[in-house]
C-alpha cells in the first residue's frame, strides 16, 4: 500500500536533509583552517597536490622530484581542484575534501536510513554518524579515509538499493560498480570491503546465487573503465616502476596477516570512536528479543550487522592495526542505532507526550556534539565528566 504523507510530514522529511548537511558544515567547517598542517601524512599529501596543481602531474604524481606511488591519485586530484581558487594548496583547501566527503556520507546514510524504514530513522543516523568523535576527526585532517568512507558507502548504498527493488535496478547496479571504481582511485580498497559486504549480506538471506544479478560482466566493465581513466595514463607517464610500485605497496598493506589481538582492536575502536552513541549497541539483543519488533526494523538491523562484519573479518585478517582504516564501519553503528532509536520513539509516541520525546532527542543530540567538543580539543572533560555526558543519552 503506498503511504501518503501530509503536508506538514512531507516539509519535515524535505528539511531533514538541509538539517544534516547544515549540522556538518558547523562541526567541520570552522576545524579546517584553525592550525598549520601536521607532520606526516598532511604535509605529504599537499605537497603531492600541489605538483598536481603546479606541475600538472595528474596521472603520475611527484612527491620531492620523485614518483609518488603510495597512493592512487583521486584524493589528491580532489585537493588540486579545491586549491584551483586560490592558486594554492592552503590548510583549509586540502583538508576540505574530508569535510565534504563527510558531509556527503552523513547524506547517503541519510537516505539509506530512509530506505531501510523511514525518514526520521535516516535523520536520526545522520545525527549520530556526524557528530561521532572519530567521523568528526577524521572530517577535518588530510587524509585518505574521509573519501574512502563516502565512496564505499554510496556503493554499498548502491548495491542495496538494487537488490531491494524492482525498478531501476540496472542503473543502481552500475552505479555501485562506478562508485567501487572510485573507491579503488582513492586508496585501492573498494573491492576488498564491498564485495564482502555484499555477499554475506546475500548468504544472511540465503539468496548468495543473487550475485549472478548483479550485472557481473557489464559492472566488471565499468570498475576497469573507471579504474583505466587514470591506469593507463600513469603506466603512459611512469612506465612500469609506477605500476610496480602501486601494486607493491599496496600488497604490503592490505598482507599483514591475522593477529589475535587485531578483533577485539577493532571492536574498540569502533565503540570508542562512535561514543557515546555506541552505548546502545549492547541493547540490540534484547531488542531483537522483543515480540513487537517488525521484520523492517529486523532488516536493517540484518544489513546494518553484516555489513559490520564483513568489514571487521576483513580488517581483522589481511589490515595493519590503524584506528582510521575503520572509519567505513561507523555508518553501520550510525544505522543500527538509529533504527532502535526511531522504533522506540514510535512505540512510546502514545505514551510519552511530545515534551518528553523532543527533550530527549536534544539531550542525546548535545551528548554526542559534546563528545565532539571533547576530542576536539577545544575543552577538557574529566572522565567522570564524560561519562555521565553518554549516560543521559541513553537515559
Amino acid at each position: 500500500m503506498k503511504r501518503y504523507l501530509s503536508k506538514e510530514s512531507l516539509s519535515q522529511e524535505r528539511s531533514f536533509p538541509v538539517i544534516l548537511a547544515l549540522l556538518c558544515l558547523i562541526l567541520y567547517i570552522p576545524n579546517l583552517a584553525g592550525r598549520d598542517l601536521w607532520c606526516g601524512r598532511e604535509t605529504l599529501y599537499a605537497e603531492v597536490a600541489r605538483d598536481i596543481l603546479l606541475n600538472g602531474h595528474w596521472f603520475a604524481p611527484y612527491f620531492n622530484g620523485e614518483l609518488y606511488y603510495n597512493k592512487p591519485p583521486l584524493f589528491f586530484w580532489l585537493i588540486a581542484l579545491m586549491s584551483v581558487p586560490v592558486g594554492d594548496v592552503t590548510e583549509f583547501t586540502v583538508r576540505l575534501p574530508s569535510a565534504l566527503s563527510a558531509l556527503g556520507t552523513v547524506l547517503v546514510v541519510y537516505f539509506l536510513g530512509k530506505r531501510l524504514y523511514s525518514a526520521r530513522t535516516g535523520f536520526i543516523a545522520g545525527i549520530i554518524l556526524a557528530s561521532s568523535p572519530g567521523f568528526h576527526k577524521y572530517a577535518c585532517v588530510a587524509k585518505l579515509e574521509s573519501p574512502l568512507t563516502f565512496f564505499i558507502t554510496s556503493s554499498i548504498a548502491a548495491f542495496y538499493i538494487s537488490l531491494t527493488t524492482s525498478s531501476d535496478k540496472r542503473r543502481y547496479l552500475l552505479w555501485g560498480w562506478f562508485l567501487m571504481g572510485l573507491a579503488m582511485l582513492t586508496k585501492g580498497l573498494g573491492v576488498v570491503l564491498i564485495v564482502p559486504v555484499i555477499l554475506l549480506y546475500l548468504l544472511s538471506r540465503r539468496e548468495l546465487h543473487r550475485i549472478w544479478e548483479m550485472e557481473l560482466v557489464l559492472g566488471g566493465l565499468v570498475l576497469s573503465a573507471t579504474m583505466a581513466v587514470w591506469l593507463l595514463p600513469g603506466y603512459a607517464l611512469g612506465g612500469a616502476e609506477y605500476i610496480k610500485g602501486l601494486v607493491g605497496h599496496f600488497g604490503y598493506h592490505v598482507g599483514q596477516g591475522p593477529e589475535y589481538e587485531k578483533p577485539f582492536y577493532y571492536v574498540t575502536e569502533a565503540f570508542v570512536g562512535t561514543l557515546p552513541w555506541s552505548l546502545i549497541l549492547p541493547a540490540i539483543f534484547f531488542y531483537l528479543r522483543r515480540s513487537d519488533v517488525d521484520t523492517k526494523h529486523r532488516e536493517g538491523l540484518r544489513f546494518s550487522a553484516t555489513w559490520f562484519i564483513a568489514m571487521w573479518i576483513v580488517f581483522s585478517l589481511i589490515m595493519a592495526k590503524r584506528s582510521r582504516y575503520i572509519l567505513p564501519m561507523y555508518p553501520t553503528i550510525a544505522l543500527a542505532a538509529a533504527v532502535m532509536w526511531e522504533d522506540y520513539i514510535a512505540k512510546t509516541s502514545e505514551t510519552w507526550s511530545k515534551i518528553k520525546v523532543i527533550p530527549a532527542l536534544i539531550i542525546s543530540s548535545c551528548a554526542g556534539i559534546a563528545a565532539v567538543i571533547m576530542t576536539s580539543g577545544f575543552i577538557v572533560l574529566t572522565p567522570l565528566t564524560s561519562n555521565i555526558i553518554a549516560l543521559s543519552f541513553i537515559a
